[in-house]
């Protein structure tokens, strides 16, 4: 009997650093955010969930691919659920993690909601939720990696085979410093991205143990204070700041629109949350919800960036502010 064994010469592989072990050990990585909803979806099985209308198709899409009647509501300017209404035995309750700053609002709906709560942690990759309580997140809006998302909750798979269909050129491409067509290729790659019922890749898995997570941690945060300090006055969003948040985003809601191609031509790109807002019916609900997708900017904050690179993003925006 011949037992495998890694292979031995040939040319180098890509270095992926140091394994340090994953973040979230006790969860399960699925492929994606979008596999690990459809996976909660399959489990709990509500007939209508209430989801904010302010967050992305791929949420809306997987609950009608999981045949269950999508309700969205409004929030207030915490961006808290606007539910005027006691919930009924079938209903469950969606709410996206804003900015990875609203862990406050999570811990009273999960008071609230009492086990039929479903937190979107794609925008807090750093949050883990009370045992028992259904979240999940998405390690592509936190770092350079081709797929992975943590699955958490009372029921949760085994044994899945690990994705092998990953896309990482647009990664490779963007480090070489060929961004436009980096660009092309991410699009591309997120276009692919699928609900399946599929593990994290293992080269995914590999990269994810070798990151520093203090390390990144403390820069998002030191990141974040910076910009607060020198745009805070001009900033019409409201947060409260908790010291154990790792932000996704500084989010900057000046009091008027500010053209995001002023920014793109110093090389500045700020993306939009989310322009596909602007193709739904609102019936005059959500008007608070169309003022974010078209005038806030989550300005980056990431462990790319140092202090120096946030304040030319200031200077910048302050600039478009006169």
């Amino acid at each position: 009997m011949h037992t495998r064994v890694r292979p031995i010469g040939g040319f180098l592989e890509l270095e992926t650093g140091t394994f340090r072990g994953e973040l979230h050990a006790g969860a399960v990585a699925l492929t994606s955010g979008r596999a690990c909803l459809a996976w909660i979806l399959s489990v709990v099985r509500p007939t209508r969930v209430l989801a904010p209308y302010y967050c992305c198709d791929a949420v809306w899409n997987t609950l009608a691919e999981s045949q269950v009647e999508c309700r969205p509501y409004a929030l207030d300017a915490q961006l808290r659920p606007i539910v005027d209404r006691s919930p009924t035995a079938d209903e469950w309750l969606l709410y996206v993690n804003y900015f990875g700053l609203k862990s406050g609002i999570v811990r009273d709906l999960e008071t609230q909601w009492q086990g039929r709560l479903i937190v979107d942690n794609t925008q807090s990759f750093y949050s883990t939720p009370t045992p028992n309580t259904w979240a999940f997140n998405s390690a592509r809006k936190f770092f350079g990696v081709p797929d992975g998302g943590y699955l958490f909750g009372a029921e949760l798979p085994r044994d899945l085979p690990a994705n092998t269909e990953i896309c990482w050129d647009h990664l490779i491409k963007r480090h070489l410093g060929r961004n436009s067509e980096a660009y092309s290729d991410f699009l591309g790659s997120e276009a692919k991205v699928r609900a399946n019922a599929v593990g994290i890749s293992d080269f995914s898995r590999r990269l994810l143990g070798a990151i520093d997570y203090d390390s990144v941690a403390r820069r998002r945060r030191d990141n974040f204070q910076l910009y607060h300090q020198e745009l805070g006055r001009s900033n019409t969003f409201e947060f409260s700041e908790h010291s154990d948040s790792v932000p996704l985003c500084y989010p900057f809601l000046p009091s008027r629109e500010l053209p995001r191609e002023s920014l793109a031509v110093q090389s500045i790109y700020i993306p939009t949350f989310w322009p596909e807002l602007n193709t739904r019916p609102d019936n005059g609900r959500f008007s608070f919800e169309r003022v974010l997708s078209q005038r806030l900017l989550p300005l980056p904050v990431d462990h790319r960036y140092s202090a120096d690179d946030c304040l030319v993003v200031c200077r910048a925006i302050r600039g478009l502010l006169l």
